[in-house]
Protein backbone atom coordinates (compact mmCIF):
# COMPACT_ATOMS: atom_id res chain seq x y z
CA UNK A 1 0.00 0.00 0.00
CA UNK A 2 3.21 2.45 0.94
CA UNK A 3 4.02 1.49 -2.88
CA UNK A 4 0.75 2.98 -4.44
CA UNK A 5 0.97 5.94 -1.99
CA UNK A 6 4.38 6.58 -3.51
CA UNK A 7 3.48 6.36 -6.77
CA UNK A 8 0.40 8.69 -6.40
CA UNK A 9 2.95 11.14 -4.78
CA UNK A 10 5.47 10.96 -7.24
CA UNK A 11 2.49 11.32 -10.13
CA UNK A 12 1.39 14.72 -8.34
CA UNK A 13 5.13 15.56 -8.33
CA UNK A 14 5.79 15.63 -11.85
CA UNK A 15 2.49 17.17 -12.76
CA UNK A 16 3.13 19.96 -10.64
CA UNK A 17 6.84 20.31 -11.69
CA UNK A 18 5.40 20.13 -15.59
CA UNK A 19 2.71 23.08 -14.64
CA UNK A 20 5.22 25.13 -13.46
CA UNK A 21 7.83 24.02 -16.37
CA UNK A 22 5.11 25.24 -18.69
CA UNK A 23 3.57 28.32 -16.80
CA UNK A 24 7.07 29.46 -16.63
CA UNK A 25 7.82 28.85 -20.28
CA UNK A 26 4.63 31.26 -21.37
CA UNK A 27 5.57 34.10 -18.39
CA UNK A 28 9.44 34.07 -18.83
CA UNK A 29 9.25 33.21 -22.98
CA UNK A 30 8.86 35.35 -25.47
CA UNK A 31 6.14 34.75 -27.51
CA UNK A 32 5.80 35.99 -30.85
CA UNK A 33 3.27 36.36 -34.03
CA UNK A 34 4.71 37.02 -37.65
CA UNK A 35 3.20 37.75 -40.64
CA UNK A 36 3.63 40.70 -43.67
CA UNK A 37 1.83 44.10 -44.84
CA UNK A 38 1.82 45.65 -47.68
CA UNK A 39 0.58 49.24 -48.57
CA UNK A 40 -0.45 49.88 -52.05
CA UNK A 41 0.90 53.46 -53.06
CA UNK A 42 -1.32 56.10 -54.37
CA UNK A 43 -0.87 59.01 -56.51
CA UNK A 44 -2.61 62.57 -56.66
CA UNK A 45 -2.50 63.33 -59.94
CA UNK A 46 -5.10 66.16 -61.13
CA UNK A 47 -4.31 68.43 -64.00
CA UNK A 48 -4.95 70.47 -67.36
CA UNK A 49 -5.06 68.92 -70.56
CA UNK A 50 -4.98 70.68 -73.92
CA UNK A 51 -6.78 73.70 -73.78
CA UNK A 52 -9.19 74.04 -76.77
CA UNK A 53 -12.32 74.86 -78.19
CA UNK A 54 -11.74 78.73 -77.88
CA UNK A 55 -14.64 81.34 -79.28
CA UNK A 56 -14.52 85.17 -79.43
CA UNK A 57 -16.94 87.44 -79.81
CA UNK A 58 -16.75 90.86 -81.24
CA UNK A 59 -12.83 92.30 -81.60
CA UNK A 60 -11.92 90.50 -78.55
CA UNK A 61 -8.26 88.61 -78.00
CA UNK A 62 -6.50 86.57 -75.33
CA UNK A 63 -3.80 84.17 -74.91
CA UNK A 64 -4.94 80.13 -74.28
CA UNK A 65 -3.60 79.30 -70.69
CA UNK A 66 -0.71 76.76 -70.49
CA UNK A 67 -1.11 73.34 -69.12
CA UNK A 68 -0.80 72.79 -65.43
CA UNK A 69 -0.44 70.95 -62.53
CA UNK A 70 -2.13 70.72 -59.53
CA UNK A 71 -0.48 72.61 -56.32
CA UNK A 72 -1.98 72.86 -52.93
CA UNK A 73 -5.30 71.27 -54.07
CA UNK A 74 -5.65 74.16 -56.39
CA UNK A 75 -5.58 74.09 -60.26
CA UNK A 76 -4.49 77.59 -61.46
CA UNK A 77 -6.02 78.40 -65.23
CA UNK A 78 -4.40 82.31 -65.69
CA UNK A 79 -4.75 83.76 -69.10
CA UNK A 80 -4.91 87.18 -70.75
CA UNK A 81 -8.25 88.50 -72.71
CA UNK A 82 -8.73 91.90 -74.12
CA UNK A 83 -12.06 92.78 -74.50
CA UNK A 84 -12.58 96.30 -76.68
CA UNK A 85 -16.43 97.28 -75.89
CA UNK A 86 -19.50 96.08 -74.37
CA UNK A 87 -20.94 92.15 -75.36
CA UNK A 88 -16.99 91.45 -75.88
CA UNK A 89 -16.18 88.09 -75.20
CA UNK A 90 -13.57 85.42 -74.86
CA UNK A 91 -14.43 81.68 -73.79
CA UNK A 92 -12.31 78.39 -74.39
CA UNK A 93 -12.63 75.00 -72.63
CA UNK A 94 -10.35 73.16 -70.81
CA UNK A 95 -10.19 69.67 -69.63
CA UNK A 96 -9.65 69.11 -65.73
CA UNK A 97 -7.88 65.09 -66.16
CA UNK A 98 -7.48 63.04 -62.66
CA UNK A 99 -4.14 60.73 -64.08
CA UNK A 100 -3.75 59.35 -60.09
CA UNK A 101 -5.55 56.50 -58.21
CA UNK A 102 -7.40 58.94 -55.66
CA UNK A 103 -10.91 60.06 -56.74
CA UNK A 104 -11.20 64.02 -56.63
CA UNK A 105 -13.79 66.75 -55.29
CA UNK A 106 -14.55 70.10 -56.60
CA UNK A 107 -14.68 71.74 -53.34
CA UNK A 108 -14.29 75.72 -55.13
CA UNK A 109 -14.47 77.60 -57.65
CA UNK A 110 -12.59 81.38 -57.31
CA UNK A 111 -11.75 84.44 -59.74
CA UNK A 112 -9.21 86.43 -59.33
CA UNK A 113 -9.90 89.41 -61.36
CA UNK A 114 -7.77 92.96 -61.75
CA UNK A 115 -8.66 95.48 -59.97
CA UNK A 116 -11.59 97.80 -61.03
CA UNK A 117 -12.94 95.00 -63.12
CA UNK A 118 -15.60 93.34 -61.66
CA UNK A 119 -18.25 96.43 -62.43
CA UNK A 120 -17.36 95.90 -66.41
CA UNK A 121 -16.82 91.90 -66.69
CA UNK A 122 -19.18 89.19 -66.39
CA UNK A 123 -16.70 85.62 -65.48
CA UNK A 124 -18.69 82.02 -66.09
CA UNK A 125 -17.31 79.09 -65.05
CA UNK A 126 -19.36 75.82 -66.84
CA UNK A 127 -19.02 72.14 -66.81
CA UNK A 128 -19.65 71.36 -70.64
CA UNK A 129 -20.06 67.99 -72.46
CA UNK A 130 -19.68 67.00 -76.34
CA UNK A 131 -22.43 65.60 -78.32
CA UNK A 132 -21.59 62.62 -80.98
CA UNK A 133 -22.09 65.79 -83.43
CA UNK A 134 -19.81 67.55 -81.54
CA UNK A 135 -21.67 70.38 -80.14
CA UNK A 136 -21.04 71.47 -76.80
CA UNK A 137 -23.76 71.37 -74.23
CA UNK A 138 -23.12 73.36 -71.06
CA UNK A 139 -24.39 73.13 -67.43
CA UNK A 140 -23.36 74.80 -64.28
CA UNK A 141 -20.12 73.90 -62.53
CA UNK A 142 -20.73 73.36 -58.90
CA UNK A 143 -18.65 72.34 -55.88
CA UNK A 144 -18.81 68.75 -54.93
CA UNK A 145 -18.60 67.50 -58.95
CA UNK A 146 -15.96 64.73 -58.87
CA UNK A 147 -13.54 63.89 -61.06
CA UNK A 148 -13.02 60.23 -60.36
CA UNK A 149 -9.96 58.04 -60.75
CA UNK A 150 -10.00 55.11 -63.11
CA UNK A 151 -7.77 52.34 -63.40
CA UNK A 152 -4.94 52.47 -65.97
CA UNK A 153 -7.06 55.61 -68.12
CA UNK A 154 -7.60 59.08 -67.67
CA UNK A 155 -10.98 60.85 -66.18
CA UNK A 156 -11.72 64.25 -67.46
CA UNK A 157 -14.36 66.67 -66.99
CA UNK A 158 -14.31 69.16 -69.55
CA UNK A 159 -14.94 73.11 -67.99
CA UNK A 160 -15.62 76.36 -70.04
CA UNK A 161 -14.25 79.74 -68.82
CA UNK A 162 -16.02 82.64 -70.43
CA UNK A 163 -15.41 86.46 -69.90
CA UNK A 164 -18.00 89.34 -71.25
CA UNK A 165 -17.70 92.85 -71.28
CA UNK A 166 -20.97 93.60 -69.60
CA UNK A 167 -23.41 95.48 -72.15
CA UNK A 168 -26.11 97.00 -69.41
CA UNK A 169 -27.00 100.10 -70.91
CA UNK A 170 -23.83 102.14 -69.93
CA UNK A 171 -23.57 101.17 -66.44
CA UNK A 172 -20.73 98.70 -66.76
CA UNK A 173 -18.56 100.93 -69.63
CA UNK A 174 -14.96 100.99 -68.12
CA UNK A 175 -13.84 104.76 -68.65
CA UNK A 176 -10.50 103.95 -68.29
CA UNK A 177 -8.11 101.08 -69.64
CA UNK A 178 -8.23 98.17 -67.10
CA UNK A 179 -5.35 95.47 -67.35
CA UNK A 180 -3.87 92.59 -65.72
CA UNK A 181 -4.19 88.77 -65.85
CA UNK A 182 -7.19 86.99 -64.80
CA UNK A 183 -6.96 83.33 -62.91
CA UNK A 184 -9.78 81.16 -62.22
CA UNK A 185 -8.71 78.78 -59.46
CA UNK A 186 -10.39 74.96 -59.34
CA UNK A 187 -9.99 73.66 -55.61
CA UNK A 188 -10.37 70.55 -55.52
CA UNK A 189 -10.12 67.76 -52.25
CA UNK A 190 -9.55 64.06 -52.08
CA UNK A 191 -12.01 62.22 -51.90
CA UNK A 192 -12.35 60.12 -48.78
CA UNK A 193 -14.53 57.27 -50.37
CA UNK A 194 -12.10 56.47 -53.31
Amino acid sequence: MQRKDNKFLIAIVVLVLLGISIGYAVIGGDFSLEGSLTVKGNTWDIRTGTINDYETTGKSTGTLPKASAIEDNVIDITYTVILDKPGDSYSFVVPIENHGTISAILDDIENVVPTGSEKSLDYKVELVDYEDDGKIVASTLEKGIKLPAKDKSISTINVRITVTYKDDNNESIALEDISGRVTTKLRFIQDKNY
